[in-house]
């Protein structure tokens, strides 16, 4: 009974060291264990298996404990990271807000735009058409259909050339290839309307490509310049008539001059040279010294009266002209202005036969005085030199001094400062009879004109 008591009061105390060590775990010492030493095996047995049983259950606790932690790491890593992209989700909100504020102002700026445009296009007094890459018209603007009197629905889906005829169409091709090389220059081209009246427009085109550089049509504005070319037109007629005027005038002058010359020889000079013959004769019969001293007198006065009156008669009426031809005449001009300015004349002739009419001779006549005049006037030079030669179809005569010239660049196109015959009449009378005048000069190289004429003019008609 002694040793059941004693292992009883044993096995109490063991229970005791397992209520504590139990005790101790469930306030978390998960480190406690059962040590006591005993001789009873069944606390032996129960103290093992209250460690092992302790011992899991830190483990088990201990990996809770850990997972927890992971857990709340997880979660700490998770808010953090909702809180970035939570930031990040409200700039990028943000951001799109403002594009999308952006290109609504973008839209609205693009819509006046386009309103804009297309107001300008449709009260635009110019026609404006959109062709593709076969010229066919996509759009034309109301002032197009009211240039060419079609409706839009009777161009859309049309090539152009509908509006063209033989002529405009070689106009267009040629133009279109040069559109589809990117080349945009500014052309006229006729078009036909809807009624068959025609319409002279400038185009100003400009040719359309891709994102890719394929050519994918071209649009072009059309200025109806019908009026402007009506006015051309008739300047054109008007200036054709005044160059028939003035050749005319100039044929009308020359004639009078001739038929002043004619009156002056046939009448002053005949009773002059008849004068002169009875005052000689007389002069022989008279016997004072008086006397023969005042036929002396009156003799030179008409000798004098004579020679003024052949340079007058060749001045006004040139007879050599008509009666030699216009190489005679021209080198005895020469001449004259050799004899009485002291320039020293120059002349060449090819001899060879040039046929003019006498419109054309009386030109060259007088344009050939009028380029002396000015030599003597303005270049300051000493020789002067005048050359008439045939170049097949044409005449051309060169006048050239060895002045002291001019810049051609800084001289007013052809104008005569004293009213006279002038290089612009020159000019433009050459220009009626179907020649050019052109002339060179450089500062200190003197100056060189050239006058060039068809031979055997066909006087042009007037209408």
């Amino acid at each position: 009974i002694s040793e059941i008591v004693d292992q009883s009061h044993e096995i109490a105390i063991g229970l005791a060291e397992h209520f504590d060590v139990l005790h101790k775990v469930a306030k978390g010492d998960l480190g406690s264990r059962v040590s006591g030493e005993s001789e009873v095996e069944l606390l032996e047995a129960l103290k093992k298996v209250t460690n092992e049983m302790i011992g899991k259950i830190a483990g088990e606790i201990t990996k809770r404990k850990r997972a927890e932690a992971a857990l709340l790491k997880a979660h700490d890593e998770l808010e953090r990271r909702v809180e970035e992209r939570t930031a990040e989700l409200r700039i990028a909100n943000e951001k799109l807000q403002q594009e999308v504020a952006e290109r609504n102002r973008a839209e609205d700026a693009l819509r006046q735009s386009e309103e804009h445009h297309r107001t300008l296009i449709e009260t635009m007094n110019e026609g404006l058409s959109v062709v593709d890459k076969d010229s066919v018209i996509t759009f034309v603007n109301d002032q197009f259909c009211t240039m060419t009197g079609y409706s839009r629905d009777e161009l859309i889906g049309y090539s152009e050339t509908i509006l063209l005829d033989k002529e405009s169409q070689r106009i267009f091709t040629k133009q279109w290839a040069e559109r589809t090389k990117g080349l945009a220059v500014p052309y006229e081209i006729t078009l036909t309307r809807k009624d068959d009246r025609k319409v002279h427009t400038l185009v100003s085109p400009k040719p359309l490509f891709d994102e890719n550089g394929q050519f994918t049509g071209s649009f072009g504005i059309f200025t109806d310049i019908t009026e402007r070319k009506q006015a051309e037109s008739e300047l054109l007629s008007y200036q054709e008539q005044l160059r028939s005027l003035a050749s005319e005038l100039s044929l009308v002058e020359e004639r009078q001059r001739r038929c002043i010359a004619t009156e002056l020889n046939d009448y002053i000079g005949q009773t002059l040279y008849y004068s002169k013959n009875k005052l000689e004769a007389l002069k022989e019969l008279a016997s004072a010294d008086d006397l023969q001293e005042a036929a002396d007198e009156v003799l030179s006065l008409i000798a004098q009266t004579i020679e003024y009156t052949k340079s007058l008669t060749f001045q006004l009426g040139t007879p050599l002209l008509y009666e030699e031809g216009l190489e005679a005449a021209l080198k005895w001009l020469g001449y004259q202005f050799q004899k009485q300015l002291g320039l020293v004349f120059h002349f060449e002739d090819d001899l060879k036969p040039k046929p003019i009419a006498d419109e054309t001779r009386i030109l060259l006549y007088q344009a050939v005085r009028e380029l002396l005049i000015n030599v003597t006037k303005h270049a300051k030079a000493r020789n002067v030199k005048v050359s008439i030669q045939r170049d097949y179809k044409y005449i051309q005569i060169s006048v050239e001094d060895d002045g002291i010239g001019f810049d051609t660049s800084k001289i007013e196109a052809y104008k005569s400062k004293d009213g006279g015959f002038g290089l612009f009449s020159i000019h433009e009378r050459l220009k009626y009879l179907g020649g050019h005048f052109k002339f060179a000069s450089k500062s200190g190289y003197g100056t060189k004109s050239t006058l060039t004429v068809p031979l055997k003019l066909i006087k042009k008609s007037t209408g």
